[in-house]
């Protein structure tokens, strides 16, 4: 994995369907809060997820209940983003990680709520074999 880059007043979006990959995006992109786009059942994990990609700022969550065809939820799911995202600069978008409409929604909060700022667009790879990835332990 490459340095780590530090991106002060700032948030990461991202998505998570247990793909453990996303918090790679965490770990190289040092944002000041996350906020973590996923469904009810993935939560559970976010935690320890977070414990081992060593995030130690806040973390805010937008549950999908239906996380492959809750398009019904992209509205509510904009609406609590923007209550996240006052008074930040910049924001760091990872395009990978969850279900296709997860990603979406990610896609959709962040050109909704762009205001001017500074939106940089990543994907997180994880490079490790598929039997460690599904491990929690990066």
């Amino acid at each position: 994995m490459s340095k780590k880059k530090c991106f002060k007043d700032s948030y990461t979006i991202t998505s998570w369907y247990n793909a453990r990959s996303t918090f790679y995006c965490v770990k190289k992109y040092s944002a000041e809060k996350l906020v973590v786009i996923t469904s009810r059942e993935c939560e559970k994990l976010l935690d320890e997820i977070k414990e081992e990609a060593n995030f130690r700022g806040e973390c805010e969550k937008i549950l999908i209940n239906d996380p492959f065809e809750g398009i019904d939820e992209l509205k509510s799911a904009i609406d609590k983003a923007k209550e996240f995202l006052k008074g930040f600069g910049s924001i760091v978008v990872n395009l990978t990680g969850g279900t296709t409409l997860l990603g979406y929604i990610v896609k959709e909060v962040s050109h909704k709520l762009n205001f001017g700022r500074k939106i940089s667009y990543v994907i997180a790879t994880d490079k490790r074999p598929i039997d460690e990835q599904k491990k929690i332990r990066m």
